[in-house]
């Protein structure tokens, strides 16, 4: 009989010394709780050993962050015990955040002889000590405020802005506010960092769920653009269209190739013609990044897609009559304009050449759209023009739009809403409208000039903290309209810049190798009457700086 010699070398050794333990404990809690909320925090001892009872001392390590509340089966936050031999036990502590912060809650169980356990022979062992972080978060309901500032300096000169003020609610709770000052070396850095957190409301519909594929086409393009190839980019954008390309087709197709909002489980889900044209644009441009339509099976499931949106254009007129979820419904005659403006600009960026389902469109919109139409129907329509290079069209349309544009202190920008009252109120439609205007512009400009740099201005101080803006689709339209911006005016200067934040509370330097890294500093204040915050820019580049209260 042969004999092996077995050497234990590295990880196999260590996991073989980890058998001598004789006793776990777990913890269980939520990731998150407000301050002042109590919540039960479990607690799991498991004895390892096959023979002996084990005797423990169990309790919650002291904190000023936290406390323990009373309750009936523990009425304090220590507590001794026996345990059978392979037996696990499970006790439940109330724990009460005081403050707010990422907070450690730390558990510590010791093998002590107590009056539970008389028979039991293990000796006394140091402690075992478990800890967990839970974030506590204020109470109340969270507001934040942005303030945005994009400016580009040039033959090293120095200039000032003033990022703002803000002043703090009546009703606010203690110690719960935040504020923050970023910047970054280019316009799409705090879109490019928080890819997959855009937006603050759900990502459950169909609508929603492209947000993913779309945002992450435009800044791929606009990344190997300007020769940005980290690999670590790259990654993030594929696995975020990858994820949305496979819920999209799991869950919101149809069997005629259509796509809804909430899918064909929901009985009351109707097919919508505006999500198939989106779902077409999406995925024939996120098919240059991730295998889509490359197989039979896709490719034939495509056709199927897009003979839908064929048969639902009208061969009376060439539009598109509304179906489904469509957004910022309003008559039926525009609302069908808008449409087809929709899916003859989904199907030309798609890039199919449908020309036969594109000329039919603009048959309709030639005969639907006028000067008195609404805003987004003539803003929708001129990028339609524009894209199939219907230069006279597309100017025609603008020339209307242009009557309508809004110009103050260095900004352009439109409006569905002009009232006194409303002026100020700026919607997700207000964005989309702004961001095809722009898209229209720069395909029908041969050079940008400063009304473009004026109406992306704009569009940059709609943007919320993470480099999003209001809710879906005008994230995905403003994104890509600011990515082309950005790509036209990219002229080969490179950033060398210093910025000081009110007089040395916080500095940052910009220069080439960190124009996509967003920098950030938290800024203390005690005052109630708010916080100020100016910033100083001296030397060569462009800077995007936000100020964020929390």
């Amino acid at each position: 009989m042969k004999r092996h010699n077995v050497v234990l070398r590295g990880k196999v050794s260590a996991k073989i010394s980890k058998s001598h333990k004789k006793f776990d404990i777990e913890l269980k809690l939520p990731k998150s709780i407000k301050r002042d909320e109590k919540f039960p925090m479990k607690v799991i001892v498991f004895n390892r050993l096959s023979q002996d009872k084990l005797p423990f001392n169990l309790r919650i390590i002291p904190s000023d962050d936290y406390k323990t509340v009373n309750r009936d089966e523990i009425l304090n936050p220590e507590v001794n015990f026996c345990l059978d031999p392979l037996a696990k036990k499970e006790f439940t502590f109330m724990i009460q955040m005081k403050i707010v912060k990422e907070v450690n809650v730390t558990v510590e169980a010791t093998i002590r002889p107590n009056n539970q356990c008389p028979q039991s022979k293990i000796p006394f062992e140091n402690p075992n000590i478990q800890k967990k972080l839970i974030k506590v978060k204020p109470e109340g309901f969270p507001i934040e405020t942005v303030n945005t500032e994009f400016m580009c300096i040039q033959n090293n000169v120095e200039e000032n802005v003033n990022l703002g003020k803000h002043i703090l609610p009546k009703n606010l709770v203690e110690g719960s506010n935040r504020d923050f000052v970023t910047v970054s070396g280019d316009i799409l850095a705090p879109a490019i960092k928080n890819l997959e957190k855009l937006v603050a409301y759900p990502t459950g519909s169909g609508e929603q769920n492209m947000l993913s594929i779309l945002a992450s086409t435009s800044i791929r393009k606009y990344l190997d653009g300007v020769n940005q190839n980290d690999p670590n980019l790259v990654a993030k954008t594929k696995n975020l269209m990858k994820s949305g390309y496979e819920k999209q087709e799991e869950t919101f197709r149809h069997i005629n190739g259509s796509y809804s909002i909430w899918g064909p489980k929901d009985s009351d889900s109707k097919s919508s013609i505006w999500l198939t044209a989106l779902v077409v644009k999406a995925y024939s441009q996120a098919s240059k990044y991730i295998d889509i339509n490359k197989e039979r099976a896709d490719q034939l499931k495509l056709a199927i897609t897009r003979r839908y949106l064929r048969k639902q254009q009208q061969r009376s007129d060439g539009c598109f009559k509304t179906e489904g979820f469509q957004p910022y419904y309003q008559s039926q005659e525009d609302s069908d304009a808008s449409l087809t403006a929709f899916v003859s600009i989904a199907t030309s960026e798609a890039g199919y050449g449908d020309t036969r389902l594109i000329g039919k469109a603009f048959k309709c919109l030639r005969e639907k759209v006028n000067e008195n139409s609404s805003l987004y129907t003539k803003a929708l329509t001129a990028y339609a023009y524009a894209l199939e290079n219907k230069t006279v069209e597309a100017r025609e349309v603008t020339q209307w739009l242009i009557e309508n544009a809004i110009v103050n202190e260095g900004e352009i920008f439109w409006k569905i809403n002009t009232d006194f009252w409303r002026v100020n109120v700026v919607t997700s439609q207000d964005v989309e409208i702004t961001a095809y205007i722009l898209l229209t512009f720069l395909k029908t400009a041969n050079n940008i000039d400063e009304n473009h740099t004026k109406i992306a201005k704009w569009l940059i101080s709609q943007q919320n903290s993470f480099g999003g803006f209001k809710s879906t689709h005008d994230t995905v339209i403003a994104l890509q309209a600011l990515s082309e911006y950005a790509l036209r005016m990219k002229n080969g200067a490179r950033n060398n810049l210093n910025i000081i934040i009110s007089e040395d509370v916080a500095s940052f330097y910009i220069k080439e190798d960190n124009q996509f890294l967003v920098q950030s500093q938290e800024l203390v204040t005690n005052s109630n009457n708010g916080l100020t915050v100016n910033l100083t820019a001296s030397g060569r580049g462009c800077v995007l700086a936000q100020f964020i209260s929390r």
